[in-house]
């Protein structure tokens, strides 16, 4: 099975077609494709893959009697994964249809909480769906709808000359923001039967990955071992 494309979008849009939609997605800076993971698995079978990092939660803290100080504190910790997780069991039926059962989450560590990670430990934010779809072998289906709409207002002020009543607001500024994105989740089932079929389907990815290394050469030779660049 071949996996999602997940990307974020600043506003919804018609689907003219499956390809239009990608290249313009490509093309406008104001998407951010957030992985494009593949997974290979049986029939009927859950396969599941995970891009990001593990990272220390605290769960519980603890002062043992004799602590005279702060600094003995003991902390409890899990680690839990942060990033792209895409899990999917493959239902295949006749004509070549194929039932998705489908659990996407995206997760993030909130920036504004790293400063007080040691403390309590970081704050994510997390979006996630679950559906099943039937969807044609090859074919692509789109999940959308995990909208996001956030709004910031900050203050601020001139020291002490923003105290003063009435007159301290023309000493004020306050400026206000808002974020709105969609996570859109692209699903292309290949079903194989026999070895060529598989043989097909790694071209094609070798052919794209290929690519993606001749369009970001100096990027990919500083990361890749020196026997692997062409």
């Amino acid at each position: 099975m071949v996996g999602p494309v997940s990307s974020e979008l600043k506003d919804i849009f018609p689907f003219p077609s499956v390809g239009v939609v990608i290249q313009a997605l490509q093309s406008n800076s104001d998407v951010n494709v957030l992985s494009t993971p593949h997974l290979l698995t049986l029939d009927n079978k859950e396969a599941e893959i995970i891009v990001g990092q593990n990272v220390p939660f605290i769960t519980s803290q603890a002062t043992p009697v004799t602590a005279t100080n702060l600094s003995n504190i003991i902390n409890t910790v899990e680690r839990k994964d942060v990033g792209i997780t895409l899990r999917l069991t493959p239902h295949i039926h006749e004509s070549d249809f194929v039932n998705l059962d489908i659990f996407q989450e995206s997760s993030a560590i909130l920036g504004s909480s790293i400063l007080n990670a040691s403390q309590v430990g970081p704050t994510t934010t997390k979006r996630s769906a679950k559906t099943s779809v039937l969807v044609k072998n090859k074919e692509t289906v789109v999940l959308g709808g995990m909208m996001q709409d956030t709004t910031s207002v900050t203050e601020q002020q001139v020291p002490l000359l923003g105290d003063i009543p009435l007159l301290g607001n023309l000493f004020k500024f306050k400026s206000v923001s808002r974020q709105k994105t969609n996570l859109l989740i692209f699903l292309t089932p290949h079903i194989i039967k026999e070895a060529q079929d598989l043989s097909g389907v790694t071209s094609s990815h070798q052919e794209k990955m290929d690519t993606f290394i001749q369009q970001n050469r100096g990027e990919v030779e500083q990361i890749l071992p020196e026997k692997t660049r062409k």
